[in-house]
């Protein structure tokens, strides 16, 4: 079925009270694992700690029409106005140029999320972990994957209508995908039974 034929950081330590110094070798103390080797993999052991989103369940779906690009619809609650949705981005590409219509979060889960202004001109770059709150009808931009694909939860919030509107170089409307376009691809995610392969199973 194809889609869109409608037109912080903490400042002080959060275990310092007052004037009190953390224990520094309390169990609950957070450690920064910044690379495979100081969690105590070394080179030559059997296995190294994988850091790629397992996707293995996931039944990607794409459109013709909006290259470098893949999505899976997760839920669509029309009563509360929310799509939630993960993107894959593939990498070092730009999807359409775009503006998002409802205010969103994402939440990068692999790769880098790069953002392109309108002119192509290289705006933002959001890490894996990044998490990220955006408003509706902010600027036009592109967006795309880094040196890998990257995969990027979307939960689109407060939807009056439409989640994005793709416009063409000069900045012209030529797309818009809605709520009934993602619950229409939700429906028959479920009719083909590959919603079923991410659906919680009873203990």
């Amino acid at each position: 079925m194809e889609l869109g034929q409608s037109m912080d950081r903490m400042g002080a330590h959060p275990f310092i009270m007052g004037d009190v110094a953390p224990d520094l070798n309390h169990p609950m103390r957070p450690k920064a694992v910044r690379h495979p080797e100081a969690a105590g993999w070394k080179a030559g052991d059997d296995e190294m700690p994988d850091h790629m989103f397992d996707e293995t369940n996931i039944t990607w779906r794409t459109l013709d029409w909006l290259p470098h690009i893949a999505f899976f619809v997760y839920k669509v609650d029309e009563e509360n106005r929310i799509v939630d949705v993960v993107f894959k981005f593939a990498a070092n590409q730009r999807v359409m140029l775009h503006r998002h219509k409802s205010p969103y979060v994402t939440l990068v889960m692999q790769g880098e999320l790069r953002f392109y202004r309108q002119d192509g001109t290289h705006k933002e770059t959001r890490p894996t972990g990044s998490y990220v709150s955006g408003v509706a009808n902010g600027e036009p931009h592109l967006e795309g994957g880094g040196e890998e694909d990257a995969i990027v939860f979307f939960s689109n919030r407060n939807i009056e209508d439409a989640l994005y509107e793709f416009l063409d170089d000069a900045g012209n409307p030529v797309q818009v995908l809605g709520i009934a376009d993602f619950k229409a691809q939700l429906e028959d995610q479920i009719a083909t039974g590959t919603f079923d392969k991410v659906t919680a199973r009873a203990a």
